[in-house]
């Protein structure tokens, strides 16, 4: 009787223990992060995510306007805090060029602006 007693004691309040935690605490991933990322991604194509890696990843997406250049967004949670040094984001381009699709440089300010775009999402959702 004890024994159950004591294994049940994290999820009494009452006792000090705290309360049971969810598996965004578990894992140390800040929750709202986690849902901006994956909100914002959402829409492209083939979109995979890994709660207990901490990452949210697209396919290959090519843009209507320039058919030539394509990426890829990668999206790492690092922490349980709703801070920008928790969220990494790596853009992957490729330039399409003699039927071969090649390396390319990814602009530094278009993941800049998606790590706005991803903070700013989950600070709203965290006030909501």
């Amino acid at each position: 009787m004890l024994s159950l007693l004591v294994t049940n004691c994290s999820t009494i309040g009452g006792f000090g223990f705290g309360k049971k935690k969810n598996q965004f605490e578990k894992l140390k991933i800040n929750e709202f992060l986690w849902k901006a990322s994956n909100n914002l991604l959402i829409n492209y194509p083939n979109v995979t995510s890994d709660l207990k890696d901490g990452y949210v990843s697209t396919d290959w997406i090519i843009l209507k306007k320039n058919s030539k250049n394509r990426f890829k967004i990668t999206v790492y949670i690092l922490g349980p805090d709703l801070i920008e040094e928790n969220l990494e984001i790596f853009v992957t381009k490729e330039v399409l060029k003699d039927g071969f699709w090649k390396k390319g440089q990814a602009s530094s300010s278009f993941s800049d602006s998606l790590k706005k775009n991803i903070i700013l999402r989950a600070k709203k959702l965290k006030s909501e």
